[in-house]
């Protein structure tokens, strides 16, 4: 039989242990998305905590206790960017400048398309 003065297990007990601990900062954490303005502002963020209560004897007085919580947060929105594809020296280059702009650009404002990124010249 259960101890009179043990602590009865009730939402407001986990909740000041480290299961509240961890709901708090997902919690924190959705709000924060929420507000993010890279993120739509559409969808619905979650926070789930999920119990697990497992029976550990025959007797079925002692029960595992484990806890985890998850949040969903909404993904960054897709940026679109327009590129310009022309050559230059005789490589294909995309650049965010017109094409026909091109000549009075250094080096390191074009993209060769067809040079491995990060490689040296």
């Amino acid at each position: 039989m259960a101890n009179e003065e043990s602590t009865i297990i009730t939402l407001a007990v986990l909740a000041a242990s480290a299961v509240g601990a961890q709901f708090d900062r997902e919690l924190e954490r959705a709000l924060e998305n929420i507000r993010d303005p890279n993120t739509p502002m559409k969808g619905a963020r979650t926070v789930t905590l999920t119990l697990t209560l497992a029976p550990m004897d025959e007797e079925r007085e002692q029960i595992g206790l484990s806890h985890a919580v998850k949040v969903k947060l909404a993904g960054p929105r897709a940026m679109t960017k327009v590129a310009f594809i022309g050559s230059k020296d005789g490589h294909v280059v995309a650049s965010v400048f017109n094409p026909q702009q091109l000549d009075g650009l250094g080096k390191n404002d074009v993209l060769p398309l067809n040079r491995a990124a990060g490689a040296k010249e």
